[in-house]
């Protein structure tokens, strides 16, 4: 009788897990069966960051459509294991205060069951998915020759050190930017940029997947890229003359400095000046003698912007591609941005790439 009373409890708490049983289920066949294929097009920065979730790494530029449903699922993931486990504190709670009610009890059991039986499934299909398979999780992004090629249009090839077995140079054409470089990862020996005369190719080689870690600007062919660990995705850029911008703004606060005074936003007299006699410099800080809403102007590039403050925002006036480095002499870490961005968090900016685009 004990054993046919759990089995009727189990099978309506699984009956009421059923919504969220199709969600998980849906989620799976998704992540398992859809395979995308996309070109990817200039990244722009997100207004919100996505944060971190677990060992998933948070978004913090716009990310192709696979990178959205992944991180989805493992946000959806999380909040259903906070909602089971919260429905089994709350059983235990009312199991603990019934006062001998039969009524409650069988209510406080059954809520228990149920949340143990959420989170079992939760658990369950997190392991298939990472465990018994871990491919099942990968959405597979293959990124399509453009179909721009034709005869005298320039493009950038990333070439190994390994001939192929027609003896030939082992090379793969990028006319776009890839988050990945597939079965070329790591192994990029050097970099060919065919050119035209009206066509100027150049290309970002970073030492990470998604465009993250270090990394190398290349505005010609066989150019230095020790720094990028072998090639691990890639930003291709057209370069011109900028559209008659002049360059990129940092600023100390956020928003171009709005913080300061609707006056001081972008505008800066030079570099370091001071906007507004009362800017906060960021929302939070309280110390009013330390206060400051600088701005640092750069129309080129700069092995040393000579900048001890954070930056919080910066934008830039033209068509320029813009790679900024925490280290000087263009090395650590490096981002790559070609749209302006009104908060960045509190960023250290010792270096400072500034290619102008077509």
């Amino acid at each position: 009788m004990f054993w046919n009373r759990i089995c009727d409890i189990i099978k309506k708490s699984m009956f009421k897990n059923k919504k969220l049983l199709i969600i998980i289920l849906c989620s799976a066949l998704i992540l398992s069966f859809v395979s995308f294929h996309f070109v990817q097009g200039a990244e722009r920065p997100l207004e919100v960051p996505l944060p971190e979730i677990g060992l998933e790494s948070g978004i913090t530029t716009t990310p192709l459509l696979p990178d959205y449903v992944k991180y989805i699922f493992n946000f959806a993931m999380l909040i259903c294991g906070f909602v089971a486990f919260g429905a089994l504190v709350i059983g235990g709670v009312r199991y603990t205060s019934s006062a001998g009610n039969p009524s409650t009890i069988s209510d406080a059991n059954n809520q228990m069951l149920s949340g143990i039986m959420g989170l079992v499934i939760i658990l369950g299909s997190w392991l298939i998915l990472t465990t018994i398979n871990p491919e099942l999780k990968i959405i597979s992004v293959e990124y399509k020759e453009a179909e721009i090629v034709s005869e005298g249009i320039a493009d950038i090839s990333l070439c190994t050190n390994v001939l192929t077995e027609e003896g030939e140079e082992d090379c793969r054409p990028f006319h776009q930017s890839a988050s990945t470089l597939g079965d070329f990862n790591g192994r990029v020996a050097y970099v060919k940029i065919n050119n035209t005369e009206d066509m100027q190719y150049g290309a970002v080689l970073h030492s990470k997947t998604n465009w993250q870690g270090s990394c190398v600007v290349c505005l010609e062919s066989n150019c230095d890229i020790s720094k990028a660990n072998g090639g691990y995705s890639i930003t291709v850029f057209v370069t011109g003359d900028g559209g008659g911008g002049s360059g990129v703004t940092l600023y100390e606060a956020d928003s171009y400095n709005e913080l300061c005074g609707t006056e001081c936003k972008n505008a800066c007299s030079g570099f370091g000046s001071v906007c507004g006699e009362d800017c906060v410099g960021w929302q939070w800080w309280i110390f009013s003698d330390m206060r400051g809403g600088k701005c640092w102007p750069f129309s080129s590039s700069a092995a040393s912007t000579n900048i001890t403050d954070n930056v919080r925002s910066f934008y830039i006036n033209g068509r320029y591609l813009v790679a900024r480095f925490d280290q000087e002499n263009f090395n650590g870490n490096c981002e790559v941005h070609r749209y302006s961005s009104m908060n960045i968090g509190a960023q250290t900016i010792k270096s400072l790439k500034v290619i102008p685009l077509k």
